[in-house]
């Protein structure tokens, strides 16, 4: 009776784990799409400091939500996202409109990527 409750109680607390994460993700990612959303209509208008402070908002949101994630899914792809958010305030920084659209894509890309990653389908299982 000890093993059941036991496995029980270690089974409720990894599904409880997992609900937990796959909730945080879901938050992150759709606050990296907004904050690249928003950047991509600053750095199509042309506002290059407010661009600026945007990603280094975006660095801070991907580098806080990358270490509590990094146990439930694969840390290299918040890495990937974290040194192109990394090479996009480079870009703003020397006005490059053409490499800093291109970063935004792709981290834009990647948050929708992973969201769809999580998602419960056949096609992700197998």
């Amino acid at each position: 009776m000890k093993n059941i409750l036991t496995s029980l109680g270690l089974f409720l607390a990894l599904i409880s784990f997992m609900f937990y994460s796959h909730i945080k993700l879901n938050k992150a990612c759709m606050e990296i799409i907004d904050i690249s959303e928003n950047l991509e209509e600053l750095i199509n208008n042309e506002d290059w400091e407010g661009g600026y402070t945007k990603a280094i908002e975006l660095i801070d949101s991907v580098t806080q939500s990358s270490t509590p994630l990094s146990l439930y899914i694969n840390h290299t792809e918040f890495d990937n996202i974290s040194s192109e958010a990394i090479k996009l305030t480079q870009y703003i920084e020397t006005t490059d409109e053409e490499d800093s659209l291109a970063s935004i894509h792709l981290i834009k890309f990647s948050a929708e990527t992973m969201l769809k990653l999580q998602e419960i389908r056949l096609k992700n299982i197998f």
